[in-house]
Protein backbone atom coordinates (compact mmCIF):
# COMPACT_ATOMS: atom_id res chain seq x y z
CA UNK A 1 0.00 0.00 0.00
CA UNK A 2 0.47 3.48 -0.94
CA UNK A 3 2.14 5.23 2.57
CA UNK A 4 2.43 9.24 2.69
CA UNK A 5 5.55 10.31 4.16
CA UNK A 6 4.18 13.88 5.34
CA UNK A 7 0.45 14.03 5.92
CA UNK A 8 -1.52 17.36 4.43
CA UNK A 9 -5.32 17.81 3.39
CA UNK A 10 -3.78 18.31 -0.57
CA UNK A 11 -1.98 15.09 -0.03
CA UNK A 12 -4.47 13.17 1.46
CA UNK A 13 -6.78 13.86 -1.72
CA UNK A 14 -4.26 13.02 -3.89
CA UNK A 15 -2.98 9.75 -2.27
CA UNK A 16 -6.92 8.62 -2.38
CA UNK A 17 -7.15 9.13 -5.90
CA UNK A 18 -3.63 7.06 -6.55
CA UNK A 19 -5.38 4.21 -4.34
CA UNK A 20 -8.21 3.98 -6.64
CA UNK A 21 -6.07 3.62 -9.55
CA UNK A 22 -3.80 1.15 -8.30
CA UNK A 23 -7.34 -0.88 -7.06
CA UNK A 24 -9.54 -0.16 -9.77
CA UNK A 25 -7.89 -2.82 -12.80
CA UNK A 26 -7.13 -5.46 -10.05
CA UNK A 27 -11.41 -5.15 -9.05
CA UNK A 28 -12.26 -5.49 -12.35
CA UNK A 29 -9.65 -8.40 -13.01
CA UNK A 30 -11.04 -10.34 -9.66
CA UNK A 31 -15.04 -9.91 -11.09
CA UNK A 32 -13.78 -10.90 -14.35
CA UNK A 33 -12.22 -14.22 -13.11
CA UNK A 34 -14.82 -14.65 -10.58
CA UNK A 35 -17.53 -14.22 -13.74
CA UNK A 36 -15.38 -16.77 -15.89
CA UNK A 37 -15.49 -19.68 -13.09
CA UNK A 38 -19.08 -18.87 -12.58
CA UNK A 39 -19.75 -19.38 -16.25
CA UNK A 40 -17.40 -22.76 -16.13
CA UNK A 41 -19.81 -24.21 -13.28
CA UNK A 42 -23.22 -23.33 -15.51
CA UNK A 43 -21.47 -24.65 -18.40
CA UNK A 44 -20.77 -27.79 -16.53
CA UNK A 45 -24.03 -27.44 -14.85
CA UNK A 46 -25.72 -27.49 -17.83
CA UNK A 47 -24.11 -29.66 -19.47
CA UNK A 48 -24.95 -32.49 -16.84
CA UNK A 49 -28.24 -31.43 -17.03
CA UNK A 50 -28.81 -32.20 -20.67
CA UNK A 51 -27.24 -35.41 -20.67
CA UNK A 52 -29.06 -36.66 -18.09
CA UNK A 53 -32.41 -35.62 -19.94
CA UNK A 54 -30.87 -36.58 -23.29
CA UNK A 55 -29.19 -40.16 -22.52
CA UNK A 56 -31.40 -42.85 -24.66
CA UNK A 57 -33.41 -39.92 -25.95
CA UNK A 58 -33.16 -41.81 -29.45
CA UNK A 59 -33.44 -45.01 -28.50
CA UNK A 60 -36.17 -46.81 -30.44
CA UNK A 61 -38.60 -49.39 -29.31
CA UNK A 62 -40.03 -51.89 -31.64
CA UNK A 63 -43.37 -50.77 -32.96
CA UNK A 64 -46.04 -53.63 -33.38
CA UNK A 65 -49.40 -54.30 -32.75
CA UNK A 66 -49.10 -56.32 -29.38
CA UNK A 67 -48.75 -54.95 -26.00
CA UNK A 68 -46.38 -56.90 -24.66
CA UNK A 69 -42.77 -56.36 -26.37
CA UNK A 70 -40.58 -58.85 -24.47
CA UNK A 71 -40.35 -61.32 -21.99
CA UNK A 72 -37.02 -62.30 -19.94
CA UNK A 73 -36.76 -64.49 -17.74
CA UNK A 74 -33.83 -64.47 -15.40
CA UNK A 75 -31.62 -67.48 -14.63
CA UNK A 76 -31.12 -68.78 -11.38
CA UNK A 77 -28.82 -65.71 -10.54
CA UNK A 78 -30.66 -63.15 -10.99
CA UNK A 79 -29.15 -62.16 -14.60
CA UNK A 80 -31.27 -62.00 -17.55
CA UNK A 81 -29.59 -62.71 -21.26
CA UNK A 82 -29.41 -61.26 -24.51
CA UNK A 83 -29.41 -62.58 -28.04
CA UNK A 84 -25.90 -64.03 -27.81
CA UNK A 85 -26.26 -64.92 -23.84
CA UNK A 86 -24.33 -61.84 -22.29
CA UNK A 87 -25.30 -61.47 -19.00
CA UNK A 88 -27.45 -58.74 -18.28
CA UNK A 89 -28.77 -57.12 -14.98
CA UNK A 90 -32.44 -55.75 -15.16
CA UNK A 91 -31.14 -52.74 -12.55
CA UNK A 92 -34.16 -50.16 -11.40
CA UNK A 93 -31.66 -49.07 -8.93
CA UNK A 94 -29.13 -47.54 -11.71
CA UNK A 95 -29.97 -44.47 -13.25
CA UNK A 96 -27.92 -45.46 -16.45
CA UNK A 97 -27.20 -48.22 -18.62
CA UNK A 98 -23.56 -49.64 -18.83
CA UNK A 99 -22.16 -52.37 -20.62
CA UNK A 100 -17.93 -53.86 -20.21
CA UNK A 101 -15.24 -53.30 -22.66
CA UNK A 102 -15.21 -57.12 -22.86
CA UNK A 103 -18.58 -57.40 -23.48
CA UNK A 104 -18.18 -54.75 -25.93
CA UNK A 105 -15.27 -55.87 -27.59
CA UNK A 106 -17.12 -59.39 -28.20
CA UNK A 107 -20.44 -57.64 -29.79
CA UNK A 108 -18.41 -55.94 -32.32
CA UNK A 109 -16.47 -59.56 -33.57
CA UNK A 110 -20.32 -60.22 -34.03
CA UNK A 111 -20.89 -57.75 -36.33
CA UNK A 112 -22.62 -55.25 -33.97
CA UNK A 113 -22.95 -51.96 -35.48
CA UNK A 114 -21.40 -50.32 -32.23
CA UNK A 115 -20.76 -46.52 -32.59
CA UNK A 116 -18.17 -45.43 -29.67
CA UNK A 117 -18.57 -41.79 -28.87
CA UNK A 118 -17.13 -39.34 -26.43
CA UNK A 119 -19.71 -38.26 -23.64
CA UNK A 120 -19.12 -36.17 -20.03
CA UNK A 121 -21.63 -37.82 -17.30
CA UNK A 122 -20.71 -37.12 -13.70
CA UNK A 123 -23.49 -40.54 -12.30
CA UNK A 124 -23.30 -42.97 -10.09
CA UNK A 125 -21.86 -46.17 -11.03
CA UNK A 126 -23.50 -49.94 -10.96
CA UNK A 127 -22.57 -49.87 -7.05
CA UNK A 128 -23.66 -46.67 -6.75
CA UNK A 129 -20.35 -44.47 -5.84
CA UNK A 130 -20.06 -41.32 -8.22
CA UNK A 131 -17.77 -41.10 -11.44
CA UNK A 132 -17.23 -39.13 -14.62
CA UNK A 133 -17.52 -40.97 -17.49
CA UNK A 134 -15.90 -40.01 -20.41
CA UNK A 135 -16.74 -42.83 -23.25
CA UNK A 136 -20.25 -44.57 -24.52
CA UNK A 137 -21.28 -46.34 -27.08
CA UNK A 138 -24.28 -46.48 -29.48
CA UNK A 139 -25.50 -49.81 -30.68
CA UNK A 140 -28.53 -51.95 -30.92
CA UNK A 141 -29.63 -54.39 -27.59
CA UNK A 142 -31.03 -57.66 -28.76
CA UNK A 143 -32.68 -60.68 -26.98
CA UNK A 144 -34.44 -63.65 -28.27
CA UNK A 145 -38.16 -63.96 -28.26
CA UNK A 146 -38.19 -67.03 -26.82
CA UNK A 147 -35.29 -69.85 -25.45
CA UNK A 148 -35.58 -72.03 -28.93
CA UNK A 149 -36.37 -70.04 -31.49
CA UNK A 150 -34.06 -67.72 -33.35
CA UNK A 151 -36.07 -64.63 -33.96
CA UNK A 152 -34.77 -61.59 -31.77
CA UNK A 153 -36.55 -58.46 -30.57
CA UNK A 154 -33.96 -55.63 -31.37
CA UNK A 155 -33.52 -52.33 -29.25
CA UNK A 156 -32.11 -49.48 -31.90
CA UNK A 157 -29.53 -46.88 -30.84
CA UNK A 158 -29.43 -47.59 -27.63
CA UNK A 159 -26.72 -45.89 -25.29
CA UNK A 160 -24.53 -47.75 -22.73
CA UNK A 161 -21.86 -46.11 -20.87
CA UNK A 162 -18.47 -47.93 -21.21
CA UNK A 163 -17.31 -49.58 -17.81
CA UNK A 164 -15.27 -52.32 -16.13
CA UNK A 165 -16.93 -52.36 -13.04
CA UNK A 166 -17.43 -56.03 -12.01
CA UNK A 167 -20.80 -55.70 -11.61
CA UNK A 168 -20.90 -55.70 -15.08
CA UNK A 169 -23.65 -55.02 -17.49
CA UNK A 170 -26.86 -53.53 -16.58
CA UNK A 171 -29.98 -51.31 -18.19
CA UNK A 172 -30.64 -48.83 -15.75
CA UNK A 173 -33.66 -46.31 -15.89
CA UNK A 174 -32.85 -44.12 -18.48
CA UNK A 175 -33.49 -47.52 -20.71
CA UNK A 176 -36.17 -49.15 -18.28
CA UNK A 177 -38.43 -45.80 -17.61
CA UNK A 178 -39.32 -46.27 -21.11
CA UNK A 179 -42.05 -48.93 -20.49
CA UNK A 180 -44.18 -50.36 -17.92
CA UNK A 181 -42.71 -53.52 -16.58
CA UNK A 182 -44.65 -56.88 -15.09
CA UNK A 183 -43.27 -59.33 -12.96
CA UNK A 184 -44.29 -62.41 -12.35
CA UNK A 185 -44.19 -63.75 -9.09
CA UNK A 186 -44.27 -67.54 -10.20
CA UNK A 187 -41.80 -67.61 -12.96
CA UNK A 188 -39.71 -64.72 -12.34
CA UNK A 189 -40.61 -63.67 -16.03
CA UNK A 190 -39.88 -59.94 -17.27
CA UNK A 191 -42.00 -58.22 -19.40
CA UNK A 192 -41.85 -55.27 -20.98
CA UNK A 193 -45.32 -53.70 -22.10
CA UNK A 194 -47.15 -50.73 -23.91
CA UNK A 195 -49.61 -50.09 -21.67
CA UNK A 196 -51.01 -51.32 -17.99
CA UNK A 197 -53.49 -54.47 -19.04
CA UNK A 198 -56.81 -53.87 -18.10
CA UNK A 199 -57.32 -56.38 -15.59
CA UNK A 200 -54.43 -54.35 -13.18
CA UNK A 201 -55.62 -53.73 -10.00
CA UNK A 202 -54.02 -50.31 -9.20
CA UNK A 203 -52.25 -50.05 -6.01
CA UNK A 204 -50.68 -46.94 -5.20
CA UNK A 205 -48.37 -43.85 -6.84
CA UNK A 206 -44.53 -43.95 -6.60
CA UNK A 207 -43.37 -40.87 -6.75
CA UNK A 208 -39.47 -39.08 -7.78
CA UNK A 209 -37.40 -36.15 -7.51
CA UNK A 210 -38.12 -33.63 -10.93
CA UNK A 211 -35.65 -31.08 -9.58
CA UNK A 212 -33.13 -30.03 -12.06
CA UNK A 213 -30.70 -29.57 -8.88
CA UNK A 214 -31.89 -33.02 -8.10
CA UNK A 215 -31.62 -35.06 -11.32
CA UNK A 216 -27.53 -33.61 -11.28
CA UNK A 217 -26.67 -35.00 -7.92
CA UNK A 218 -28.42 -38.59 -8.24
CA UNK A 219 -31.58 -37.81 -8.32
CA UNK A 220 -33.08 -38.09 -11.88
CA UNK A 221 -34.93 -41.73 -12.62
CA UNK A 222 -35.43 -42.50 -9.11
CA UNK A 223 -38.60 -43.79 -8.42
CA UNK A 224 -39.46 -44.06 -4.95
CA UNK A 225 -42.45 -45.87 -2.82
CA UNK A 226 -44.01 -45.00 0.64
CA UNK A 227 -44.84 -47.41 2.57
CA UNK A 228 -45.16 -48.00 6.58
CA UNK A 229 -43.50 -50.88 7.62
CA UNK A 230 -44.47 -52.57 11.48
CA UNK A 231 -46.79 -49.13 11.81
CA UNK A 232 -44.06 -46.98 12.00
CA UNK A 233 -43.70 -43.70 10.14
CA UNK A 234 -43.86 -43.55 6.66
CA UNK A 235 -41.22 -43.71 4.31
CA UNK A 236 -39.73 -43.47 0.79
CA UNK A 237 -38.75 -46.26 -0.24
CA UNK A 238 -36.37 -46.49 -3.22
CA UNK A 239 -36.98 -49.01 -6.36
CA UNK A 240 -33.76 -51.30 -6.59
CA UNK A 241 -33.56 -54.40 -8.53
CA UNK A 242 -29.70 -54.44 -8.64
CA UNK A 243 -26.99 -57.29 -7.94
CA UNK A 244 -26.98 -56.02 -4.17
CA UNK A 245 -31.00 -56.20 -3.59
CA UNK A 246 -31.65 -59.66 -5.17
CA UNK A 247 -31.62 -61.54 -1.86
CA UNK A 248 -33.37 -58.95 -0.01
CA UNK A 249 -36.66 -57.30 0.46
CA UNK A 250 -37.17 -54.23 2.27
CA UNK A 251 -33.41 -52.52 3.51
CA UNK A 252 -33.64 -50.48 6.24
CA UNK A 253 -30.55 -48.62 8.19
CA UNK A 254 -28.84 -50.79 10.69
CA UNK A 255 -29.87 -48.46 13.34
CA UNK A 256 -33.50 -49.26 12.90
CA UNK A 257 -32.79 -52.66 14.78
CA UNK A 258 -33.75 -50.55 17.67
CA UNK A 259 -37.40 -50.29 16.43
CA UNK A 260 -37.35 -54.36 15.44
CA UNK A 261 -41.18 -56.06 16.59
CA UNK A 262 -40.18 -58.87 16.43
CA UNK A 263 -36.68 -60.83 16.97
CA UNK A 264 -34.19 -60.29 14.96
CA UNK A 265 -31.87 -62.89 13.54
CA UNK A 266 -28.25 -62.86 11.71
CA UNK A 267 -28.57 -64.77 8.54
CA UNK A 268 -26.48 -67.64 7.74
CA UNK A 269 -25.41 -67.06 4.30
CA UNK A 270 -24.81 -63.19 4.28
CA UNK A 271 -24.44 -61.95 7.51
CA UNK A 272 -26.62 -59.92 7.52
CA UNK A 273 -29.48 -58.61 10.42
CA UNK A 274 -32.96 -59.58 9.63
CA UNK A 275 -36.38 -59.49 10.74
CA UNK A 276 -39.25 -61.72 9.37
CA UNK A 277 -42.79 -61.20 8.28
CA UNK A 278 -42.26 -57.33 9.09
CA UNK A 279 -46.47 -55.91 8.33
CA UNK A 280 -46.30 -53.74 5.37
CA UNK A 281 -48.52 -51.26 4.54
CA UNK A 282 -48.72 -50.22 0.58
CA UNK A 283 -51.62 -47.82 -0.28
CA UNK A 284 -54.40 -49.57 1.17
CA UNK A 285 -53.03 -53.22 1.18
CA UNK A 286 -51.11 -54.94 3.44
CA UNK A 287 -48.50 -57.27 2.62
CA UNK A 288 -45.85 -58.95 5.34
CA UNK A 289 -42.28 -58.71 4.36
CA UNK A 290 -38.67 -59.25 5.26
CA UNK A 291 -36.47 -56.49 6.66
CA UNK A 292 -32.73 -56.25 5.64
CA UNK A 293 -31.01 -53.58 8.47
CA UNK A 294 -28.00 -52.77 6.30
CA UNK A 295 -25.58 -49.60 5.64
CA UNK A 296 -23.40 -51.54 2.72
CA UNK A 297 -25.81 -52.86 0.07
CA UNK A 298 -24.62 -49.81 -2.07
CA UNK A 299 -28.76 -48.67 -2.17
CA UNK A 300 -30.24 -46.03 -0.61
CA UNK A 301 -30.89 -45.72 3.32
CA UNK A 302 -34.62 -47.27 2.95
CA UNK A 303 -34.93 -49.38 -0.38
CA UNK A 304 -37.33 -52.25 -1.89
CA UNK A 305 -37.05 -54.78 -4.29
CA UNK A 306 -40.16 -54.56 -5.74
CA UNK A 307 -40.08 -58.27 -7.79
CA UNK A 308 -39.61 -59.46 -4.34
CA UNK A 309 -40.92 -57.41 -1.46
CA UNK A 310 -44.65 -58.17 -2.23
CA UNK A 311 -45.36 -61.38 -2.88
CA UNK A 312 -47.78 -60.57 -5.45
CA UNK A 313 -46.99 -60.36 -9.71
CA UNK A 314 -46.65 -57.03 -9.80
CA UNK A 315 -46.89 -53.86 -13.21
CA UNK A 316 -44.35 -51.41 -12.56
CA UNK A 317 -46.53 -48.07 -15.19
CA UNK A 318 -42.48 -46.27 -14.47
CA UNK A 319 -43.61 -43.44 -17.59
CA UNK A 320 -46.84 -42.93 -15.40
CA UNK A 321 -45.47 -43.76 -11.87
CA UNK A 322 -47.85 -46.11 -10.65
CA UNK A 323 -47.81 -49.59 -9.17
CA UNK A 324 -50.46 -51.91 -10.01
CA UNK A 325 -51.38 -56.27 -8.82
CA UNK A 326 -51.65 -58.44 -12.01
CA UNK A 327 -54.68 -60.76 -12.35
Amino acid sequence: MLRPPNFSPIFAVKFIHMAKINHKYPLKITLAALLIVLAVVFGVYGAGIYQIYHFNSKMEIPDGPDNLILTIHPDSAGFVHDAVDCAVTIDMGSRHSFITAETLARLKGLGYDAQEQQTLLYTTDQSGHYRIYTRKVVMPVKFLTDSVGTDTVTFNHVELLISNREEGNLLGMDFLEKFVLAHDKHTGAISLLRAVPDSAAFVTDLNGHDSAIGDLFGYSRRVYVSLMVNDETPENYYLDTGLGMRSCALVQPKNNISKATTPVRRDSISGMMIQDNCRVQIGDRMRFAQVTYSDSLHTDEYSINPFTALNRSVILDLPQKKLYYAH
